[in-house]
């Protein structure tokens, strides 16, 4: 913990030394220069950017001769192995590169050195950067100058509820392009009909309504000895950090560089995550970590009890589900040009139906944003750096199976969606212009691309998140389960770091 303080204290020094003038008027967007010569990107996530960023590198080139592209990123490519344990039970071993503490603070003094010495990337991926800092310090360009200004580019093409989310401060200082949403599903040989029409009367629950509907549904199920459990989160701590997704704005306030561990509500959130775990509302499962060297980190994950329905799957009352698996809610999993059983993943989901969405008791319905990108206030090639950015949020880049996460651009959301339904989403050496659908393929279409549309609207806040903060949440929290610490006493130690680090 001492060494991790440290290195939070290191960058804290970096970060205040960067760009101490305040420059919140940025140069101007010049959008009549010529597009040509040469940019970088930087980015720290490669898992999640560098195929995407490389095709589309390519085809930017080839649209623009004379330009160029470099890509860069930081973390190394995961790999994963699976093996079983003695016992039986599936084991798998992730490799997840240099993805650690002080490799991501690595990262962010890189990039803070280079914007203080008036260089760096021209467009810089907001992944584990703290973008809001370098907003405040004028490091960023205010894309909105840009979309206004360029009169090709059309705002109406774009969701514009995920791009005015993003703003910071009315400001665009960060460009959406794709993001992802959970949505959530119910096991209907579970909860009782009672519990089943209250699912059917809204389509947005906090974790608190989703526990209470399925209390007597649950009780009577466990009086039957059936294990099988509420939700499919991994452990207490796991469900500490989807409550505290539910609860995020309300304790951390970036803009007023503001931060409240310590009025209950935080303390409730621990507390409540280890209620479900002792209720046996989640699932138990062994973890071990084992970090090697600073250029790679081996997770080792066990996954225990489960609790299982007919044929030995596990079932679970309610499931959130990242919204890739959506199609499958109206699509045969075993259908047209692929065949994958997602049952070791997601358990029996045969007798699931669609609940809805997450939100909180504000109405806030959150998406996590997959891949973004800020202008680097000291590019000296603004122009194509522009250009950059619209490229990758064009039709042609957002209907590419290299894109992780739901695309920003609205025609290629349907574009995409009917890729789904033909498998050729899946299938790269045959995706060569969709395919006509059949009409069972049309009347799936139509009622997949309903509900998704639907939800993609909901959304309406996006969860700005700074890693440096989350590592020191993620230090602390372990001290309330194994009972070294109270509630109180985390939350009074992490008002006290992140308040700290806040006001620097």
């Amino acid at each position: 913990m001492k060494k991790f303080s440290a290195l939070v204290l290191t960058s804290i020094i970096a970060i205040s030394t960067v760009a101490c003038v305040n420059r919140n008027e940025t140069a101007s967007t010049n959008i009549t220069e010529k597009i040509g010569g040469e940019i970088t990107v930087s980015c720290f996530e490669s898992a999640l950017y560098k195929n995407y960023l490389e095709e589309a590198a390519k085809a930017f080139e080839k649209k623009y001769p004379g330009t160029k592209v470099n890509i860069e990123t930081f973390s190394l490519m995961p790999e994963v192995k699976t093996s079983a344990t003695e016992d039986g039970r599936k084991a798998s071993v992730i490799t997840i590169g240099n993805d650690d503490d002080m490799s991501k603070i690595d990262y962010i003094n890189k990039i803070n050195t280079e914007l203080m010495s008036g260089g760096g990337a021209d467009l810089l991926a907001m992944d584990v950067l703290p973008y809001y800092k370098y907003a405040e310090k004028g490091q960023l360009e205010d894309l909105k100058k840009y979309m206004e200004e360029d009169q090709e580019f059309i705002p109406s093409n774009y969701l514009q509820n995920i791009v005015d989310a993003v703003q910071y401060k009315g400001r665009q200082y960060l460009f959406p392009i794709s993001y992802s949403f959970q949505y959530l599903s119910y096991d209907t040989t579970l909860l009782d009909k009672k519990a089943q029409d209250q699912l059917a009367q809204k389509d947005t629950f906090t974790y608190e309504e989703l526990t209470e509907i399925a209390y007597n549904s649950f009780q009577n199920q466990k009086k039957q000895e059936n294990t099988s459990k509420m939700y499919n989160i991994y452990d207490c701590e796991k469900m500490f950090q989807v409550l505290l997704k539910e609860h995020y704005n309300k304790i951390l306030n970036f803009k007023e560089r503001t931060a409240n561990f310590t009025d209950g509500t935080f303390r409730k959130i621990l507390e409540t995550a280890k209620e479900y775990g002792e209720n046996g509302y989640v699932i138990e499962s062994v973890v071990n970590l084992e970090k090697g060297s600073n250029k790679n980190t081996e997770v080792s994950i066990v996954v225990g009890k489960m609790g299982t329905g007919q044929n030995g799957l596990p079932r679970y009352f309610y499931q959130a589900i990242d919204q890739g698996m959506l199609v499958y809610e109206f699509k045969d999993l075993k259908s047209g040009k692929i065949s994958i059983d997602l049952s070791s993943i997601l358990g029996n989901t045969g007798d699931n139906k669609i609940a809805g969405l997450l939100s909180n008791e504000q109405g806030e319905i959150p998406f996590d944003l997959r891949m973004g990108f800020g202008m680097n206030s000291n590019s000296q090639n603004k122009k194509t750096a522009w250009e950059f950015i619209k490229f990758l949020a064009s039709e042609e880049m957002q209907t590419s199976m290299k894109l992780i996460g739901c695309p920003i651009h609205k025609k290629a959301m349907e574009e995409r969606a009917k890729l789904e339904i033909t498998g050729q989403l899946f299938a790269p050496e045959e995706n060569l212009g969709i395919e006509k659908l059949t009409e069972a393929q049309k009347k799936i279409f139509q009622e997949y691309f309903s509900v998704l549309n639907r939800f993609v609207n909901q959304l309406n806040t996006y969860l700005m998140q700074d890693s440096m903060i989350n590592e020191m949440i993620e230090q602390e929290i372990p001290y309330f389960f194994d009972g070294t610490k109270t509630a109180e006493e985390v939350a009074e130690t992490l008002q006290s770091q992140i308040e700290l680090y806040l006001n620097e």
